[in-house]
């Protein structure tokens, strides 16, 4: 397979323009931005807009899908979900998508060191159908996660997680304060890496922080975690290693299937491959 570089030079763009290109967001792999010219992609999956916004790929947030009800959004890692208390400067994507659409409704949440797809609502009816398929767990949220030790088999974590489990930090533990909420994440091996391995993580609960305390409690925390992670796993990523890839779920006024993919963000995809290198 070819590199994005090798099939940008096929189709005639000089090494100053390809550079030039990548850096503000004219080249899409997938439908998302990419600056990653040594990322390897089919020529199908590479289109170059030169007339897209100027962008940061991976660093600025992308409107990827809109309509009435609901908007599909691409969250870079270090932006909030959404406003917080005492951090009114701080950048966030309701934020993003109130400037563009003029309304900006939350559905569900990503860690603000999650990259990855997020669903906004723009009016009350959708940010309302939207919930309730949340609540009645059909919508479709699919991780990929690079995490320390090589998970080799097929896994569903399923317990119950506390606000504190006893040092300050959510989690399991037998006897908690609060009752606690069922948790449940299945997890796949997807690829095994030097000292770490790529894994696919499937949400059927939305807990708070669940795949990263899943994860760690099992002795494979998420590289980058600065949480639940020792200082170890945090010096072996340039962030948390968490990408929320393909998210679905119906659409709110007709019951159609929607279905959005995107590749690793280009950091975690860089991580991948020097990993991958050292195997």
């Amino acid at each position: 397979m070819q590199t994005i570089t090798d099939i940008l030079k096929a189709q005639g763009h000089s090494a100053k323009k390809i550079k030039s290109l990548l850096q503000t967001g004219k080249v899409f792999l997938q439908g998302m931005p990419t600056a990653d010219g040594r990322r390897e992609a089919k020529v199908s999956e590479i289109e170059v807009k030169e007339n897209a916004p100027r962008l940061r790929p991976g660093r600025d947030p992308v409107l990827l899908y809109r309509e009435d009800d609901f908007v599909v959004v691409y969250k870079p890692a270090g932006y909030l979900s959404v406003r917080a208390a005492n951090r009114h400067q701080d950048p966030n994507m309701m934020g993003f998508v109130y400037k563009i659409c003029g309304e900006a409704l939350p559905v569900h949440r990503l860690d603000e060191d999650t990259s990855g797809l997020m669903l906004v609502a723009l009016t009350e009816y959708g940010q309302q159908k939207l919930k309730a398929q949340l609540e009645a767990r059909t919508v479709s949220r699919r991780y990929w996660a690079l995490i320390s030790g090589h998970w080799t088999k097929k896994k569903t974590i399923d317990n119950v997680l506390h606000r504190n489990r006893g040092d300050g930090l959510r989690g399991t533990r037998e006897k908690a304060a609060d009752k606690g909420q069922r948790a449940i994440t299945h997890i796949q091996p997807l690829q095994k890496l030097k000292g770490a391995s790529m894994v696919q993580c499937v949400l059927e609960t939305g807990r708070t922080h669940q795949i990263r305390i899943h994860l760690s409690e099992a002795k494979h925390p998420v590289l980058g975690d600065t949480l639940y992670g020792s200082q170890r796993m945090k010096d072996r990523a340039p962030r948390l290693a968490l990408h929320a890839y393909s998210l679905s779920f119906e659409h709110p006024r007709t019951g159609a299937k929607k279905l959005f993919r995107i590749p690793l963000a280009d950091d975690l995809e860089k991580l991948r491959r020097t990993l991958s290198h050292q195997e």
